[in-house]
């Protein structure tokens, strides 16, 4: 064996070096597989090309292709700057420089910082959550079972750590479920009006349903439904009020068969059209979207023969004239579709429930006129007056041209009211129960009316202490500012009367550093929600509203409110006043008075103390002095008011520039998008006045852009600089010496 090894070995080896040439292939060896390789000499390295492997030859292949891509693209960037840095040399105003290494690791590092905070802030979320979870056990509520409620709605009050029932809860609850009696409440902000109406309706719904059967179980509960129409409807002035309500009764409705829904605007129909295939109990809803659904064709909704439950809440405001037409379309509907109730026999008659901060109105403005109607009414007016002199009757021609289609025989706010003072009203408990009798004379009260007024002769909120300061509408800003910034009031309330006044005063107070959010009705839903709840996560937060945010909200810990443009009525001011000092606790009401304001806040001051008047002469014990209204000037400290009027100035500086540089952004090239929109080629001539432009104006226009930004990027550092600096004290010696 050995010699035939030998023998192959000598042939293998002959058989090598005689037929391949080694000076043109150089020898690459054995891979690791066993196969052979050639190494291959390329101008920039050696590889080495598998000969037997076809999978390795491709691999190396795409290799090359990448390798070269990278090659050409290098050389594109290359030529590119090249020509960038010929055009910095022809116009040297549009060198941009490149931000230094230090502050772009600054900004990272900044955005870093922010990510983590908002990510603590979720966390930190989570835990009182759950912490809040774990803390709440169930209450005695020895004090709750007097009323006579079910033990479901026991458990869910015990679990909630509600110990009793307010006052107004513990008057409107029992004769609602023992005598099914309709009920008018009026009682302060902030009283627990929600659960005053709602327990009532909740507890009939349960023990109706299990006295016939139908809540023995889920099956049973669901066979019933499916043929029942809607039993309780809600309306709510405002979309935040509805979903309010709406997540107030959800607590109660814990584990139970029940359900409630909240039909409002700015939510897809779609989406609502799909709750409503749930068949709800419950709905809460503002008048305009229910209507809208209503004519779009929901059957369930339009429905309303079985209504066995109708509650009006804030109805002051539901009630003014020329504010709410549908909810008069909807209240016509309940009267026509009531006369065969199949739910008549489980539930009686139907109930109302009809509740307000007031039962009158504290205004002679919420009794206007419909719009279109002031002129025939001032004809109307002036006709009389003629009449009285001349001692002639009035024309039927000019009757028949005012009454028209409205001539009805109910008593209107409009056209009877407007010169009747609202002592000449009458009503089943006394006097000066407007609101009532309008929803009589719509809508009768079926059952016996039970009137519980718990307003106090002071009308304002108990621990509310009020100030005002009077300024020029030029620094009204300063005098907000001063507020937030020196008094650190926390969560605070900003109201005004316009839109354009929160578009104008959010960015100014941004730049000041505040947490400050907008909610206004031209908002989106969705963004309105997020406000809210941004809002309500922080302590020092500032929310900048209109009088949306003034009926119904319960916004926990709001301590401040500011009235940045005073109200119109004495009604929307007692309103706002009540965001603050909510169940028992304290809070400030600030007033920001210009010229203009003037005149509506010394009516509404006559016209609170004429109403506290009124209360006093039905109860001469009490004093009227201690419940006169009156309201303390702000104290001002002089220095520190010079120290912000600096930072106020650059801020409003820095906004207004930057509005017209967003507002330039958007105009640009408007022309180009209508005419992409509407696929439409605009000729040369059309084009922008850019390219006719010439070069002398170009190099101008551009330095001036220059100049701006420069002016933009200093004022931004000096207001840094004024903000992190401290505010400085003045005190003089003896004033020192006074303090020691």
């Amino acid at each position: 064996m050995t010699d035939k090894n030998s023998e192959l070995n000598k042939f293998s080896d002959e058989l090598k070096w005689n037929t391949i040439d080694t000076s043109e292939f150089p020898w690459g060896g054995v891979t690791e597989s066993g196969f052979l390789t050639l190494e291959v000499l390329d101008s920039k390295e050696i590889k080495t090309v598998d000969l037997l492997n076809p999978r390795k030859r491709k691999q190396q292949e795409n290799e090359e292709i990448n390798e070269n891509e990278k090659e050409t693209k290098q050389e594109e960037k290359k030529e590119n700057k090249q020509s960038q840095y010929h055009e910095k040399l022809i116009n040297p105003w549009t060198i941009k420089k490149k931000p230094h290494k230090k502050k772009q690791k600054q900004k990272t590092k900044q955005k870093q910082k922010q990510k983590q905070k908002q990510q603590n802030k979720e966390k930190t979320k989570r835990k009182n959550k759950g912490d809040q979870k774990q803390k709440i056990k169930k209450v005695n509520i020895e004090a709750w079972e007097s009323l006579g409620l079910n033990q479901q709605i026991l458990d869910n009050l015990s679990s909630l750590g509600f110990k009793a029932p307010l006052p107004i809860q513990a008057k409107c609850v029992p004769p609602a479920i023992k005598y099914h009696s309709d009920i008018a409440g009026a009682a302060e902000t902030g009283s627990g009006k929600t659960f005053a109406y709602s327990l009532p309706i909740i507890h009939q719904i349960i023990e109706k349903l299990t006295k016939y059967g139908h809540y023995r179980d889920l099956n049973a509960y669901k066979k019933w439904k499916s043929s029942s129409p809607l039993q309780a409807l809600i309306l709510c002035p405002t979309r935040e009020l509805a979903v309010q309500v709406q997540k107030e009764i959800e607590k109660i409705l814990k584990n139970t068969f029940l359900r409630v829904i909240s039909v409002i605007g700015g939510i897809s129909v779609l989406k609502q059209d799909r709750l409503i295939g749930y068949r709800p109990d419950i709905v809460v809803a503002t008048p305009g979207r229910y209507w809208e659904m209503v004519q779009n064709g929901s059957k369930y909704l339009s429905d309303l023969s079985g209504l066995c439950f109708f509650v009006v809440d804030e109805a002051d405001r539901m009630v003014q004239v020329s504010r709410f037409k549908e909810m008069k379309l909807i209240v016509d509907l309940i009267k026509q579709s009531q006369n065969d109730n199949p739910n008549r026999k489980i539930f009686g008659e139907r109930q109302t429930f009809v509740f307000s901060a007031t039962l009158t109105f504290l205004s002679d403005n919420s009794k206007r006129p419909e719009r279109g109607k002031k002129k025939l009414l001032r004809k109307k007016a002036n006709e009389k007056k003629n009449q009285k002199m001349k001692g002639k009757k009035r024309s039927n021609s000019v009757s028949d041209s005012i009454s028209g289609s409205d001539s009805e025989q109910e008593p209107r706010l409009d056209e009877e009211s407007v010169s009747d003072s609202e002592n000449n009203w009458k009503t089943r408990k006394g006097e000066g129960n407007q609101i009532i009798d309008y929803i009589s004379s719509r809508l009768k009260f079926l059952n016996k009316l039970e009137v519980i007024d718990l307003t106090r002769k002071q009308v304002l909120v108990e621990g509310l202490s009020e100030y005002k300061c009077t300024c020029l509408n030029t620094e009204k800003d300063l005098m907000l500012y001063y507020f937030l910034a020196y008094h650190r009031p926390g969560r605070t309330l900003v109201f005004t009367n316009t839109i354009d006044q929160i578009r104008r005063l959010v960015p100014i107070l941004r730049e000041l550093k505040l947490n400050v959010w907008p909610l206004h009705a031209s908002m989106q839903q969705r963004q309105r929600h997020k406000n809210l709840e941004r809002f309500e996560s922080l302590k020092d937060s500032v929310l900048v509203t209109t009088d949306i945010s003034a009926r119904g909200l319960h916004i926990p810990n709001v301590s401040s409110v500011v009235h940045f443009q005073f109200p119109k009525n004495p009604e929307i001011y007692v309103h706002r006043c009540g965001r603050t000092a909510r169940v028992g606790t304290t809070g400030v009401s600030l007033s920001i008075l210009g010229p203009f304001d003037i005149k509506f806040y010394n009516k509404t001051i006559n016209r609170l103390n004429q109403k506290q008047l009124q209360k006093f002469k039905k109860n001469p014990d009490s004093e009227f002095q201690e419940h006169e209204l009156q309201i303390v000037e702000l104290p001002i400290d002089k220095t520190i008011y010079s120290q912000l009027r600096k930072r106020v100035k650059l801020a409003r500086k820095i906004t207004k520039v930057e509005h017209q540089k967003s507002k330039e952004m958007f105009d640009r090239d408007w022309e180009k998008r209508t005419a992409a929109a509407l696929d439409i080629i605009l000729s040369d001539e059309e084009d922008s006045d850019e390219d006719s432009m010439t070069d002398e104006e170009e190099i101008v226009q551009e330095r001036k852009k220059f100049q701006a930004n420069r002016d933009l990027r200093n004022w931004k550092k000096d207001l840094d600089y004024l903000l992190n600096r401290p505010l400085l004290l003045k005190f003089s010696q003896r004033e020192f010496d006074k303090l020691l």
